[in-house]
């Protein structure tokens, strides 16, 4: 009898956070996020999972995974966020792990916008409990062919704001030293001192001396 009230203190947790449900009908304006859940450094790919926006106090929205990202295998959440004002709300996560029945606070947040669209089902908005990067194999795109068409114009490293302290840098086959950077923005675009590089392959490390990690990878450069 004495674990009858912790286990209904537990349901009421769970079903509170698995019945987040928000009336956008009732705001004036919306704005769009496409999205991957991090919770404890890991994607999220339970179905159960939730991810709620707040403007202090009060939720605007509620997102759950859609479905599964075809090159990933991470869940992707497509949401939308209300607010009666155009722009300036501060939005604020609350993630729902349903694999520990626990609610999370996110360390990510944003700044409301109206008709804003956040993410994309190619380049996923991150929603994270930690500063941390996530585990697992470093993702980018394994081909870069910059023609200005807007598909791979760029070498890309998934949630790349996350590697603090990480330093890029890019090799030929031969191990000549082409490009570093302290601080990469995922915008080298296949370029030595300006000038465009031959087709080929090529091969990087992505690098933090402080804590030990270092990733290895490789990619082509395809015509442009």
């Amino acid at each position: 009898m004495r674990l009858l009230p912790w286990l209904l203190l537990l349901c009421a947790l769970s079903a509170k956070a698995q019945n987040w449900e928000v009336n956008l009908a009732q705001y004036e304006h919306r704005m769009s996020i496409t999205c991957h859940l991090v919770i404890d450094q890991s994607y999220s790919v339970d179905s159960a999972d939730r991810v709620g926006a707040y403007v202090g106090n009060e939720l605007r929205g509620v997102g759950k995974l859609s479905f599964l990202h075809d090159e990933t295998g991470y869940g992707t959440v497509l949401f939308q966020i209300g607010s009666n004002s155009p722009a300036g709300d501060s939005i604020t996560f609350k993630m729902f792990d349903a694999s520990r029945d626990q609610t999370v606070n996110a360390q990510t947040t944003l700044l409301f916008d109206s008709d804003g669209i956040v993410g994309s089902i190619e380049e996923p908005f991150l929603i994270s409990d930690s500063d941390l990067y996530p585990e697992g194999e470093l993702k980018y795109n394994n081909y870069i062919s910059p023609n200005g068409d807007g598909v791979n114009d760029y070498l890309v490293i998934r949630d790349v704001a996350l590697y603090e302290d990480f330093v890029l840098t890019i090799y030929t086959v031969e191990g000549f030293l082409i490009f570093r950077s302290e601080d990469y923005g995922n915008d080298w675009s296949g370029t030595h001192d300006g000038n465009p590089l031959p087709l080929g392959d090529y091969y990087f490390t992505f690098e933090n001396p402080s804590i030990d990690k270092i990733f290895y990878g490789s990619f082509s450069l395809k015509n442009r």
